[in-house]
Parts: structure tokens; sequence; C-alpha cells
């Protein structure tokens, strides 16, 4: 088994509403508890700077069910602040958007830190979110928000495959690139393709069946989107299907 992951742009998101009176702080493990008095979060949500920014990285790991091989299948989920949460009423949250489940809740510093682990082939989506404390998705009062990670549990004994990609040019704005995905593995001879999605619409805009690189060239007038490869089969909806290998984000 493999676990082939993506790393993350960042998206700052606006606007905050009022909090809910008396939330409970959260430990890094995701679990309630009072807050000692001296470190009580303020009950008013104020608005933060519109710069505030955060991202979601997962850590790199090869998984299969060989037992001469020792790792796990897990990888580690770890949320970055641009600012420390603890003065504020807001929290560091990660989610599991496949699973609509709240990972993890951190009432303070600018870090927040998740392992996730799947028993079979799957392919989740996770996100971090700096706002009011919630147990559902989207949490109210979101002062930033990262892009969506791709994480891939990969099963069997194929042969590894590897995929990422990079921007040959880029202006802003309007936005205007140049994404390469490379695979490290041709996969004309396999079942699979080399497909480059826009995570921000959810569309696919390349898909390739033969080689080690897929191009698409990009155009947006005044918002830049985020996007992800992946060597997977055939689909034109997020994420596809057979999941291979995942790519980095950009």
């Amino acid at each position: 088994m493999a676990v082939v992951v993506t790393t993350v742009l960042t998206v700052p998101v606006a606007a905050a509403v009022p909090a809910a009176a008396d939330t409970p702080a959260r430990s890094s493990h995701g679990l309630a508890h009072p807050a000692p008095a001296s470190a009580a979060k303020p009950r008013t949500a104020t608005p933060l700077d519109s710069t505030a920014w955060m991202t979601l990285d997962a850590s790199r790991h090869t998984v299969n069910f060989v037992p001469l091989v020792g790792a796990s299948g897990s990888s580690t989920l770890s949320a970055y602040s641009s600012f420390d949460v603890a003065p504020t009423a807001y929290y560091i949250q990660i989610w599991d958007l496949t699973a609509h489940t709240l990972l993890v809740s951190c009432p303070s510093g600018n870090t927040c830190s998740v392992n996730v682990t799947q028993s079979a082939s799957t392919t989740h989506s996770f996100v971090g979110t700096v706002a009011l404390s919630a147990a559902s998705y989207p949490p109210a009062g979101i002062q930033s928000t990262s892009a969506v990670n791709y994480v891939a549990w990969v099963s069997g004994f194929a042969p590894y495959y590897s995929v990422s990609m990079s921007a040959l040019s880029q202006t802003f704005p309007p936005y205007n690139g140049v994404l390469t995905a490379t695979s490290t593995t041709d996969v004309g001879p396999t079942a699979y393709y080399i497909e480059i999605f826009d995570v921000t619409t959810g569309t696919l805009i390349a898909q390739c069946g033969t080689g080690t690189q897929c191009v698409a060239t990009v155009s947006y007038a005044d918002t830049a989107h985020t996007h992800v490869a992946f060597i997977s089969g055939s689909g034109s909806s997020l994420p596809p299907p057979t999941v291979r290998a995942a790519s980095n984000s950009m």
C-alpha cells in the first residue's frame, strides 16, 4: 500500500460572525475540555486582519502490506496559521471532507496536527480552517482556510506511481499559467491516466492517456485557482476513480 499526498496553496477567506457564548476549548487531540481561567478565550469574535492565511500539509509515506516493510498506513496532516489563535475566539481545525468529520481542533498556537489512517484503498480530501469552534463543516466565522488536500491510500503490488506538477509561467492578475503534470511512469501501457483538475471549480481541465507528462494552459481574469494532478482511472469529478498517485497543489 502507498500513501500519496498533495501539498497546498493558501486561499484567504474573510468575514466573521459573532461567536457563541461559552464555547469549550479543545485540545490538540480534538477532545473538548474546560479551558483554564488564565487561558480562557474571548467570548466576542473580533474580525482578524484580512491578510490572515493558513496552509495544510500532509506527510509523505510509502506503505504496502509486505511484512518486511515496517511503515503504517497513516499520514500526518499539519495546519499552519499566520497568527496565534490563543488570544482570539478562533480555533485551528482540520476537517475530513470525504467522511464529513472534524479531525482535530486546537484553541492555541499557530499549528495543529492529526494523524489519519485508512485500512483500504481510498482517497480522502481534507481542509484546514481558522474559525469559531464547530462540530460540522463549514464552521461559522471563518477567518482563513487552506486549499483542499488529497491523500490517496493505495493497496496492492502495482508498479509505484508518483506525479508532481509545476507551473512554467504565471502572471497576476490576470492569472495565466502553463501547468505540467509529470509522472514517474508512462501511463500508456496501463489502465490509468494523468489528469489535471481545477480544484477551485471542481472541473477536469486536462487528461492524458499516454506518456509521462500532461500539460494544461489556464487563464483566469481576477481570481487565482488551485490545481491538482492525479494518476487514476478516467473520471471528470473529484476525486477521480482508482487513484494511484496525487500531486502537489498549485
